[in-house]
């Protein structure tokens, strides 16, 4: 079990226990983490019944009627105010009739600035007291990094940031890192659709599914900030960076490894994770092999099914990324053959992404559901279900080998800011942990991809 971190006994917890992985009956839920309604009784999970579960477990813990949003106990009317909203409208429309205090709280650096317009929209006190999952304390260790964070930033103008103007641009080197990854899937695709050996086109294949790789690392560095055509790199891939911006920047950014976290539900049961879950049988090789490979697909049939079946969702342009690319590889490789290579492609690109995304995520050295000493700070509780490794690579062998996740924490800390500055953050980060006595651990790749696998009970060692 996790020992890195001393446990906030004063924090009330569930009486419900669950037999642990390990044997060990232990609480496992503190008061607001439970699951919501719908955890596992889908199919196949769908991030809109995720946002709409936690409307709905909101509204009737704390009374927010659907046209408001709640922040720290106090209603707004933020409709006006949607439009203009500097990250892009869709943050608002997402979360309207929710409680958005996790979210506003991560998500804005310059608190005084969006402080004082959230205080224009006030409506009135919520009928009762907000749902706690996480504690922002003045004077704990989030929120004094925090206010590190933003004065270091603005004092040395990273990004083009001042007081005032909040505004953090990424750096050239990122901007040509980007393109160059968009110019690689272009050329590998271009050679994919006029290949003429057999092996030669799946070879291709794959390598464009890298290339995808890289563009998913791209993409998902631009989704959690303001809306620009970068984001839609994400969009290349079977995944949506619309819907990713529910799963990933909403659930799991703000709710790594708990019972509320969407992307480790969406795994089970073909996969468990968590230590208050059953071990996994030998199913679990078949589904870290294949179903890892094909998780990208079931999303996009999952997400087609509902828009031209069930109709509970709306296709958007970005949807039609992907068509295009199978369209033009049957129109080149023929209907049989081109089907084959557009799966190869995507079946790569979604390998890769969810294996170095649960090496930063699903080890043994991090916490998860079912462990003991939980964190109700919001940052300490970031560092024991997130770890770094291969520290220390620029950005392009960053962005191919791991789509930009090796240097995960600072990431999952402060998600708008740009990957590009995140290591000018290095020093104070350091600096605050070893003043708040929090260890950090960065982790050898080898270490974590092993440790990975015996979290999984697919490898074990004496």
């Amino acid at each position: 079990q996790n020992k890195r971190f001393s446990g906030e006994p004063n924090v009330p917890c569930c009486t419900m226990k669950s037999r642990t992985r390990s044997g060990v009956d232990r609480p496992i839920l503190v008061e607001g983490r439970k699951a919501l309604p719908t955890r596992g009784k889908q199919i196949i999970e769908s991030s809109y019944q995720w946002l709409e579960d936690k409307k709905n477990v909101d509204s009737a813990a704390v009374g927010i009627p659907a046209g408001l949003w709640a922040v720290r106990g106090k209603l707004y009317d933020l409709n006006s105010f949607v439009e203009r909203h500097p990250g892009g409208s869709e943050w608002l429309t997402l979360t309207q009739g929710s409680d958005i205090t996790d979210f506003y709280e991560i998500h804005h650096l310059d608190e005084a600035k969006t402080d004082a317009i959230l205080a224009k929209y006030y409506v009135r006190d919520c009928d009762r007291p907000s749902i706690v999952r996480f504690t922002y304390e003045e004077n704990g260790f989030y929120k004094t990094l925090k206010r590190r964070v933003f004065d270091h930033v603005t004092k040395n103008k990273i990004g083009g940031a001042r007081a005032g103007n909040f505004t953090l641009k990424p750096t050239p080197e990122m901007y040509r890192v980007s393109a160059f990854a968009l110019f690689c899937f272009f050329v590998c695709f271009s050679a994919l659709c006029s290949a003429k050996s057999t092996w030669l086109a799946v070879l291709v294949a794959v390598l464009a599914g890298e290339c995808l790789h890289a563009l998913m690392g791209v993409g998902h560095n631009f989704f959690h900030q303001r809306d620009s055509l970068w984001m839609y790199c994400f969009d290349f891939t079977l995944f949506s960076s619309h819907q990713w911006r529910i799963s990933h920047a909403l659930s799991h950014h703000t709710y790594s490894n708990l019972e509320l976290d969407f992307e480790v539900a969406s795994f089970e049961p073909y996969l468990y994770i968590y230590s208050n879950k059953p071990r996994n049988g030998p199913i679990a090789y078949f589904s870290y092999i294949f179903f890892l490979s094909v998780a990208s697909t079931i999303e996009w049939f999952r997400h087609w099914i509902t828009v031209l079946v069930a109709r509970k969702e709306k296709a958007r342009p970005e949807n039609a990324i992907p068509l295009i690319q199978l369209f033009l590889l049957i129109a080149f490789q023929g209907a049989y053959f081109g089907t084959i290579l557009f799966f190869v492609m995507h079946m790569t690109s979604s390998w890769l992404l969810t294996a170095t995304s649960f090496v930063v995520h699903r080890h043994e050295n991090v916490w998860t559901e079912g462990d003991e000493n939980h964190q109700m700070d919001f940052g300490k509780h970031v560092l024991v279900t997130t770890s770094d490794h291969s520290f220390g690579l620029p950005l392009l062998p960053s962005l191919f080998g791991f789509a930009l996740l090796n240097y995960h924490c600072i990431h999952h800390l402060f998600p708008t800011i740009d990957h590009s500055h995140l290591h000018s953050l290095e020093n104070i980060f350091q600096e605050t942990c070893k003043e708040f006595g929090v260890p950090l651990k960065r982790e050898k790749f080898s270490e974590v991809f092993v440790s990975v696998l015996r979290r999984h009970d697919l490898f074990t060692t004496k």
